[in-house]
């Protein structure tokens, strides 16, 4: 896949790699790996970047610590993006999501002149996204309400505007500058 779209930046959620996994296994040299692995080989998260994109990896406080991953790339005329990568697990609760989302809050809070870009599987097919409201109960209205309350107080629009599994749209990309978005397509398989 990455040699025929040949893309710069990758998001990747449930990778199920292990530190004994090297990134230089899976990806070609020309790009930079940001990872984090779960210890139990399952689930995981992953950034990739091309390696002539100048990006870093932003540390996440402890307490906050979930699936996710955040990266600053820094373009030629030196404004930031930030890259998120985010999974929720759908066993997880409503202090998981809490984390999630004030992780997102709070490097929203720390970049605000940023372009965020975040992107993941947060399992929640209830959140109608045309509306930015919760209409369906596979999982707690909280859960979903809390994670809804993120995107509108990031100033975040979704902008997957397709079911990315079944009918429902599980896979998100939200930013808070969707003039910058050309289009967003599926990969065909």
């Amino acid at each position: 896949m990455i040699d025929t779209s040949n893309p710069e930046i990758i998001l990747r959620t449930e990778t199920w790699l292990r530190p004994d996994i090297l990134s230089s296994e899976i990806f070609p040299p020309q790009y930079s790996v940001y990872r984090k692995d779960r210890t139990d080989g399952y689930g995981g998260v992953l950034i990739v970047v091309r390696d002539i994109i100048i990006s870093e990896e932003l540390h996440v406080p402890i307490q906050w610590d979930t699936e996710s991953l955040y990266i600053r790339v820094t373009t030629p005329d030196s404004k930031s993006i930030i890259v998120g990568c985010l999974y929720r697990p759908p066993s997880s609760d409503i202090t998981y999501m809490d984390k999630v989302s004030n992780t997102a809050e709070e490097i929203f809070k720390e970049n605000k002149s940023s372009i965020l870009w975040l992107g993941g599987d947060l399992n929640l097919p209830d959140i109608d996204w045309t509306s930015n409201s919760v209409s369906g109960n596979k999982y707690s209205t909280q859960i979903n309400n809390r994670f809804v309350d993120m995107v509108n107080n990031c100033c975040l629009d979704q902008v997957v505007t397709f079911p990315t599994r079944g009918s429902a749209t599980l896979d998100i990309f939200l930013t808070n500058r969707p003039s910058l978005v050309n289009r967003c397509e599926p990969i065909p398989e």
